[in-house]
């Protein structure tokens, strides 16, 4: 430790304890990004300087670093680990180093991969060698690479992602992740966890998969017809399709609630009329009743009348008759 020390001081002018600083995060870590945050960035400098006596330090225990200095990041490489560029070496410790990850951040991994290659052919990369993304259009891509989405709670979400930050291969505000529209960027050093390798043999299985779907459908289906297709553009397809017949099932229930309730309002004010009219025709009725009620009442009491003035002009024409031949002097 003398030696070393000697060296860190008077060749590097570096002490000791910024030595031992560097190395811990390393080992803590696995990975040191310049852009993830101001502190990291210095100990990512002191790397730089001290960056063959770690080397020499950590090779003593078969790990290698993997430094990219493009991307501005270093990653400790646990032994008989694969990594673009270098050579794993036959160490039989192969598991005690390296970092224990669920399914769900495997599957978070290989679509962050993806998309990073997608963004590199497209040429949208940053001055870091970073991809930028949308958190929705990651998560299209999550369903149709992987038929997988992510957590519907912001909690289970941030879990995930700060666990992907940690390994340095994404730059996130987790304030923002219920945000669909939040935007973070896929860093280079993705490519070091998922390699190309990897990343061709996942394209391979989704493209026997999807093949494997379309001659179940369609038996006299060409290989050439199915190679000619990528696998995100057959379940993009597939998804375009399911949400048109949700939209279609929609409108067909929309439509279907307006002619209801345009035939319940018929209905209604055909029962209205109808109702109308038998109103209109019992008052009728009643008033019909009414009059001839009066009107015989009316009657009656006119013929009554009348007979009442007959029976009193019989009367009184008896009298005249009566007294005619009398005098009243007589």
């Amino acid at each position: 430790m003398n030696a070393l020390e000697t060296t860190l001081e008077q060749s590097l002018d570096i002490a000791l304890a910024q030595f031992k600083m560097v190395l811990q995060r390393l080992l803590n870590y696995g990975v040191i990004s310049r852009d993830e945050s101001s502190v990291e960035a210095e100990v990512y400098d002191l790397f730089v300087r001290c960056e063959q006596q770690l080397a020499d330090y950590l090779g003593v225990m078969d790990l290698q670093l993997l430094h990219d200095r493009a991307g501005r990041f270093v990653r400790v490489l646990p032994p008989a680990a694969e990594a673009p560029g270098y050579e794993a070496n036959s160490s039989p410790f192969k598991t005690g180093l390296r970092v224990a990850l669920s399914n769900e951040e495997i599957e978070l991994l290989l679509v962050l991969r993806a998309q990073y290659e997608i963004g590199l052919r497209a040429g949208d990369v940053n001055e870091h060698g970073g991809v930028s993304q949308t958190m929705e259009n990651y998560s299209v891509a999550l369903f149709n690479l992987l038929d997988r989405r992510l957590p519907s709670s912001l909690n289970e979400r941030k879990t995930l992602f700060r666990k992907l930050r940690k390994l340095r291969v994404i730059s996130v505000n987790l304030d923002e992740l219920d945000d669909p529209n939040c935007w973070f960027a896929i860093r280079p050093a993705i490519t070091t966890f998922v390699t190309d390798s990897v990343l061709s043999s996942l394209m391979e299985a989704l493209s026997e998969h999807d093949a494997g779907d379309a001659l179940e459908q369609d038996p006299a289906a060409t290989d050439a017809s199915l190679n000619s297709a990528s696998p995100p553009t057959k379940v993009a397809a597939e998804v375009e399709a399911e949400v048109a017949a949700e939209v279609a099932a929609e409108v067909e229930a929309e439509v279907a609630a307006e002619v209801a309730a345009e035939v319940a309002a018929e209905v209604a004010a055909e029962v209205a009329a109808e109702v109308e009219a038998e109103v209109a025709a019992e008052v009728a009725a009643e008033v019909a009743a009414e009059v001839e009620a009066e009107v015989a009442a009316e009657v009656a009491a006119e013929v009554e009348a009348g007979a009442v003035a007959d029976e009193a002009t019989k009367e009184a024409s008896a009298l005249v008759d009566k007294y005619a031949n009398k005098s009243i002097f007589g």
